[in-house]
């Protein structure tokens, strides 16, 4: 593989803050009688939040993305017309995780770096990445066009 990178949705920052919203939800859950359901619902969601990473590969065959432990997206080559380095905006996003946007769905777990693919006759999709002219680099191995616009 030319390029593998993993993010860890546990070094956000904001998953931090995130963490005390659910210790009380899940407090005020465990005082309910009833409260087994909420309870079982804040733990699931703190386990999946605090085991979820983003591996993004590239290959031969084209970029594979993998939003664990939930998501899976495979993007070959034939689709793909060029790409571009960006910033990433959250605020333009909405956030982390898969994003829907103007035009575009974003896959990050944190980091202001991105990588927009530009596909035929698709929503372009962006990635998240820690180290964008590595990932530039493995795609332009590749065959794509990358242009840097940062």
């Amino acid at each position: 593989m030319a390029f593998v990178e993993r993010q860890w949705l546990a070094r956000n920052p904001v998953l931090w803050v995130v963490l005390p919203v659910l210790g009380i939800a899940g407090y005020a859950a465990w005082q309910d009688p009833a409260g087994a359901w909420p309870l079982l619902a804040v733990v699931v969601l703190s386990v999946l939040l605090f085991t979820g990473a983003l591996r993004t590969s590239v290959d031969t065959d084209g970029v594979r993305l993998v939003l664990r432990p939930i998501w899976r997206r495979f993007q070959p080559w034939a689709e793909v017309e060029s790409a571009v380095v960006e910033p990433y905006r959250w605020t333009r996003f909405g956030g982390w995780g898969i994003r829907l946007g103007r035009g575009a769905i974003a896959y990050s777990v944190w980091g202001p770096h991105a990588v927009r693919l530009r596909l035929a006759g698709k929503r372009d999709l962006v990635i998240g990445t820690r180290d964008p002219k590595a990932l530039a680099a493995a795609l332009e191995l590749e065959g794509v066009r990358v242009d840097r616009a940062e």
